[in-house]
């Protein structure tokens, strides 16, 4: 079953970089807002300050006096500064707004009379009242306060209140500077923006790094899958390319003792365990595959079938070690014999299959003859014994139209003939 992108390991690779780089971005983000907005403010405060002192300069300069307040009715006052009537004249805390782009609101005690904040006709919020804290700080304490975080006519903002003084020390009013925190917000938003984007940019850049390295890892992955898969259903010639063997990482571990896992099997399944050389099932194998590429019965291959002589006698007179000693002599020179183009698997017991790919009677034959030789010329030690055996060879030719049961039957055949006309020789026909 093919697992989901969430239980993958393409989507858990993804989830432990991606997820960790937003959290830490998002928590980056907020600290860098938190401090930029506190910093903002700081600044904002200083301004403010700056600005106050400013404002009530110019209105020293321009109006001499204290403030003072008359009253007509509940609706309409009179503002002076000094012998000056400045109820309607808003001039410079309309242009300080313009310019600073803050609000402006002068209270006598806790009441708004002069302002350039305005409702929704464009009237100005006159005759409102100061928020409770801030008259109970400054009018009432007098001293001077900024807020972080106060509500002015219903919205959040931040705030510098400071007592306005008569000529007797006495507290008149309170001058307020105030901004929008939703401005205040806008502009760190607008800083942090930049670096949203740039973290955005990285966050994409690291999940298409790791969607495109966790590609690799899972090919590398399906590669061995597959490979596993082969060697389970008896493909024991499977091979894993050389890039994942030799890229020295995990998953080259992994691979390795996977080939090494295959090589196991195939020489437990493929190769004779007493001889080392390949059994009956990798002789078929081979012989069948010899056929197809020879184009099925061309003459441009040999089939031949050796016995030890004599073997039973070797059993009984030495025993069955001696016996397995012989086996294993012959078969080490017969696989050095049968090199290139020639193979010898070990048919059963004492018998020997050989095929010659691409080899005519003639060359097979004296392929044998040669290997024959070394054969008579070796002596078996075992323990304090010295034995001597032959073989007999049983050798033919594949011809247009035959088969493979056909060919063993011909060479097993001539196998007989050379054992019944004495041994120790090879019948080729």
């Amino acid at each position: 079953m093919k697992p989901t992108l969430k239980n993958s390991l393409r989507g858990k690779m993804l989830l432990s970089t991606v997820v960790p780089i937003i959290i830490l971005g998002i928590a980056v983000m907020i600290a860098a807002f938190i401090q930029m907005k506190n910093t903002l403010i700081d600044e904002f405060e200083s301004d403010m300050r700056q600005q106050c002192i400013y404002m009530m300069a110019e209105l020293n300069e321009v109006y001499p006096g204290n403030f003072k307040v008359e009253i007509l009715n509940d609706t309409t006052y009179k503002l002076y500064k000094g012998e000056y009537d400045i109820t309607e004249d808003n001039t410079l805390i309309d242009n300080m707004k313009s310019s600073y782009e803050n609000e402006y609101s002068i209270f006598r005690g806790n009441i708004c009379v002069k302002t350039t904040m305005k409702d929704e006709s464009g009237e100005r919020w006159l005759l409102t009242e100061s928020p409770k804290n801030a008259y109970a700080d400054v009018f009432k304490g007098n001293k001077t306060a900024f807020y972080k975080n106060l509500t002015m006519n219903d919205e959040e903002c931040i705030a510098l209140f400071v007592p306005i003084h008569s000529s007797d020390n006495s507290v008149f009013g309170m001058v307020a500077i105030y901004r929008s925190l939703e401005d205040i917000n806008q502009k760190v938003l607008t800083a942090v923006l930049p670096m949203l984007i740039v973290f955005a940019i990285i966050t994409v850049l690291i999940a298409f790094y790791s969607i495109y390295f966790s590609q690799k890892i899972v090919k590398k992955i399906k590669f061995i899958e597959r490979f596993m898969n082969q060697i389970s259903n008896g493909h024991l010639e499977a091979q894993l390319p050389e890039t994942i063997l030799n890229s020295e990482d995990e998953i080259s571990l992994l691979a390795k003792s996977g080939d090494q896992m295959r090589y196991a099997l195939e020489q437990l399944v493929n190769y004779d365990t007493l001889t080392r050389i390949p059994n009956r099932r990798y002789g078929s194998i081979h012989l069948k595959n010899v056929y197809s590429n020879s184009g099925q019965g061309a003459n441009d291959f040999c089939v031949g079938i050796g016995d030890i002589d004599f073997f039973k006698k070797v059993n009984d007179t030495y025993g069955h070690d001696a016996g397995d000693a012989v086996l294993r002599d012959v078969a080490a020179i017969l696989k050095r014999n049968m090199i290139g183009k020639s193979f010898v698997a070990r048919w059963g017991g004492e018998e020997f299959l050989f095929v010659f790919e691409g080899m005519n009677l003639a060359s097979s034959k004296q392929k044998l003859e040669e290997t024959l030789m070394q054969i008579r010329n070796h002596t078996v030690e075992h323990q304090f014994d010295q034995i001597k055996v032959t073989m007999s060879f049983g050798l033919t030719q594949a011809f247009k139209d035959s088969d493979i049961d056909e060919l063993l039957q011909i060479a097993d055949a001539n196998l007989y003939e050379a054992k019944e006309g004495g041994r120790n020789q090879i019948v080729a026909k």
